[in-house]
């Protein structure tokens, strides 16, 4: 080993020196030059596990590499979550308790009568599931009476529809029933039907009408649903279909409904003129408004009236 030699045997085999420290020597001139430490496994490892190296997340499909984000408890995507977990808990918490309830009209004492225009009549719950059977033959009836032309091809289908779901447990009615010396009705059906043998049983009241209600969901919003309106056509154009919607919006806001919905044919526009008039608007759920192409095909309307800014917005103006 010359002289020239010493220095890098000196470096190599000491070890525990941090730094390699090479040394020229030309001539009788010396250069020191600090250079990286040894690498090591131990400096390896650390740098595999350091906190600036964040570990990778392969995923599937069209994405591509990409870093994992922290999703703690408080992140954004987590509080949206509890959020629309909580609103849901909260509207089929709304419905249960109006579904509990027994006799919704009882808490309208205002409604309980109606006397105006040559009628004079009164209001009365009732249930599907309870319906005798004079009273499931008398709405039947009146749905053919007043329905049957605006389905037109459709009635027969609609009609075996209609009748299961008269008689579910969540169908609510009220019955509009007129006192013994009230308006007569006896020549307001056609002749021979079951309505006319259910009006002479009457011996102190007679049906002139019903609605018949549902509390339910639509868009993720509680909402009071009217499945049907019918009065006889001897008791229309009295103001008693709209005292009729007048209490069943107010059974909505009572049990903090967002809106009340209903289904109206296109052919029965004496409805869709009445609703109108109430301010009830074609819905963004309606045929007509989610596609025009296939609302041009469906042969109804779904309206609408809003109670408060978020049923106005989801079920009016279509925003999500």
């Amino acid at each position: 080993m010359t002289k020239w030699d010493a220095p890098f045997r000196l470096i190599w085999e000491n070890r525990s020196v941090p730094h390699l420290v090479s040394i020229f020597s030309f001539g009788r001139t010396h250069t020191s030059v600090t250079l990286n430490p040894i690498p090591s496994r131990h400096n390896l490892q650390m740098k595999r596990t350091s906190a600036a190296c964040p570990p990778i997340l392969k995923t599937t499909g069209k994405r591509s590499w990409r870093r994992r984000r922290t999703r703690g408890p408080g992140s954004a995507v987590e509080q949206r979550r509890s959020q629309i977990l909580e609103r849901k808990k909260a509207t089929e918490e709304l419905i249960r308790k109006a579904v509990a309830v027994k006799d919704h009209l009882a808490l309208f004492s205002d409604f309980h009568k109606y006397q105006r225009n040559g009628l004079s009549v009164y209001l009365e719950s009732g249930r599907g599931h309870q319906l005798a059977l004079p009273m499931r033959k008398y709405i039947q009836n009146l749905l053919k009476v007043n329905m049957e032309e605006p389905y037109g091809a459709e009635w027969p289908s609609e009609e075996k529809v209609k009748r299961r779901e008269m008689v579910v447990p969540e169908a609510r009615y009220i019955f509009v029933k007129q006192y013994s010396n009230g308006f007569i009705t006896e020549n307001s059906m056609k002749e021979g039907t079951e309505v006319e043998h259910m009006h002479a049983a009457c011996s102190e009241s007679c049906l002139l009408g019903f609605v018949h209600y549902r509390f339910v969901v639509e868009e993720e919003l509680p909402v009071l649903y009217v499945y049907e309106l019918q009065m006889e056509p001897s008791a229309q154009g009295k103001g008693l279909g709209k005292f009729m919607m007048q209490l069943i919006e107010q059974m909505a806001c009572k049990n903090q409904m967002g809106a009340v919905m209903l289904t109206v044919q296109k052919a029965n526009t004496q409805a869709m003129a009445f609703y109108t008039k109430l301010r009830y608007v074609i819905s963004s759920t309606s045929p007509s408004r989610v596609d025009p192409q296939i609302g041009l095909e469906k042969s109804y309307e779904i309206l609408c009236k809003a109670f408060d800014s978020e049923a106005k917005s989801k079920l009016e103006d279509g925003d999500y």
